[in-house]
């Protein structure tokens, strides 16, 4: 009948229960297997930035030693067009590099920050990091320390800017600024930094910024002459301008160098901000908010790398394998102007403890310090002096008196007082009980004209053996001043 083929048809067009589980079955294996696919994607793509992570996070290249620059070498390869003293750049006497091989995996760099117009860098330190014994080191040198250059203002902060006046080339003077900074560095440390890291005043504060701000201890209150600032002291979260005042600020009683400590201080809580599980990450966003305020041989991936090192050092920078020095000096005048003077054989134990990166020592011959005793003898430790006192001419040939000894060199040996060697030097890195020799060296009458070496006297209550004085000695006419405490130490600032 027809109703009974119609009930046929469709009973043969209902699906069975046995398909309909069939298919069901189906979709579970067609999703597991686009759930496998997607897993295996992502597993290649995180594989794959890992792995590009890991070449581009690296460490920089091995150090090497630097190339001799002679003083002939560089006048003949400046292309400054003024060739007045003032800008020349060459050094005195070149040190040789010390002996042996570097360390492994023993790294130093270049840390400075420059002023307003990116000339001089105000603030000057070399820092290592030992990433076999997990150890950091940094070591300030005062702006205002003498370097052995033929230039007029022998300032180790005035080799920046006068690298960069070697080129007209704008890409290339940030380069030629550091590398000049590096050699002059080395006449007092020793060794060139294998790299460099030159940041100005405005990536500083763009840093500061970046990070949230830092929260530190001012340790006083802090207001310049002109009341652009004020900073009270106590535990206060500061900004990028704040905390640039506060590195800047020189209202201290030990002069710079109670700015150097501050500094030292500020940058151990910025590292250890830095340096945190939570912003390693966000490093790339620090480096190009400050890019284009500095200036580094060390790319983004060398950076992070060295972070992570950092961040692996037991207690960070707070804990005692990341410590901060600075080199010891003495203050005194040449020309009329203040200067820092290092002195060697300190200095020279210092770096050998602290950032040598050789295998070995750090010796005499490898620095070229000129110290207070030596000023204005002729002699430096190299024995070529650039700041050689130019005595005045006889007009007649009277007598000159025998110059009363000052109050200096009647101290007892043992004294921390001026004397005529490194051995001698006077007191420690503060140099708060240093001589001011207010006159320059050249002011000196004939009779009382430096030797070309520094004078020793084995018994101060005796008269010396001529009636040369020491080489920073003013005449009879002049008396020195006493030696400057730390309510009087002359502000070397420059």
């Amino acid at each position: 009948m027809k109703i009974f083929g119609n009930r046929s048809k469709r009973e043969a067009e209902k699906p069975s229960k046995t398909s309909k589980k069939k298919g069901k079955g189906g979709k579970k294996k067609s999703k597991i297997k686009i759930l496998i696919i997607v897993l295996a994607v992502l597993a290649a793509i995180t594989l794959g930035l890992y792995t590009a992570y890991m070449l581009y996070v690296r460490p920089p290249a091995p150090p090497t030693k630097p190339p001799v620059v002679s003083p002939q070498s560089m006048e003949q390869t400046s292309s400054a067009p003024d060739t007045e003293p003032e800008f020349d750049p060459s050094i005195i006497s070149p040190p040789p590099d010390p002996d042996g091989d570097f360390k492994e995996g023993f790294y130093t760099i270049l840390l400075a920050g420059t002023d307003e117009d990116d000339f001089h860098s105000d603030v000057l330190m070399v820092a290592s990091i030992d990433t076999v014994n997990q150890k950091v080191n940094v070591v300030s040198i005062p702006r205002d320390t003498m370097v052995n250059v033929k230039r007029t203002t022998k300032k180790v902060n005035a080799a920046y800017g006068i690298g960069k006046m070697q080129t007209q080339d704008k890409s290339k003077q940030a380069e030629m600024g550091a590398n000049q900074l590096k050699r002059e560095v080395k006449t007092i440390i020793g060794f060139q930094p294998s790299y460099y890291a030159i940041v100005k005043y405005e990536g500083f504060i763009n840093l500061v910024d970046s990070i949230g701000g830092v929260e530190y201890d001012v340790p006083v209150r802090m207001r310049d002459k002109w009341d652009t600032f004020d900073i009270p002291a106590g535990l206060k979260k500061l900004t990028g301008a704040e905390a640039l005042n506060l590195c800047r600020y020189r209202g201290y009683t030990s002069s710079d160098f109670g700015r150097i400590q501050t500094v030292q201080n500020f940058m151990r809580v910025v590292f250890n901000q830095i340096v945190t599980p939570a912003n390693i990450p966000k490093i790339p966003e620090f480096v190009d908010i400050i890019s284009k305020n500095l200036s580094s041989d060390l790319d983004l991936g060398n950076m992070i790398w060295f972070a992570q090192k950092i961040a692996d050092i037991p207690g960070g920078a707070s804990g005692e394998n990341f410590s901060f020095h600075q080199i010891p000096v003495t203050v005194g005048k040449y020309k009329g102007q203040d200067y820092v003077f290092a002195q060697k054989s300190g200095t020279i134990e210092l770096i050998n403890k602290t950032i040598n990166p050789y295998t070995e020592p750090i010796k005499s011959s490898n620095v070229d310090i000129i110290n207070l005793s030596n000023v204005g003898s002729g002699s430096s430790s190299s024995g070529n002096n650039s700041a050689k006192a130019t005595p005045k001419p006889a007009s007649k040939a009277t007598p000159t008196p025998t110059p009363k000894p000052s109050a200096a060199s009647t101290k007892k040996p043992g004294d921390n007082s001026q004397a005529s060697s490194d051995a001698g030097e006077n007191n420690e890195s503060t140099g708060n009980n240093a001589p001011d020799a207010s006159a320059p060296p050249h002011s000196a009458s004939p009779a009382a004209e430096p030797s070309s070496k520094p004078q020793q006297t084995s018994e101060p209550e005796k008269p010396a053996a001529t009636p040369e004085p020491q080489p920073v000695t003013p005449p009879p006419a002049a008396p020195p001043a006493p030696p400057a405490g730390p309510e009087t130490m002359p502000d070397v600032l420059g």
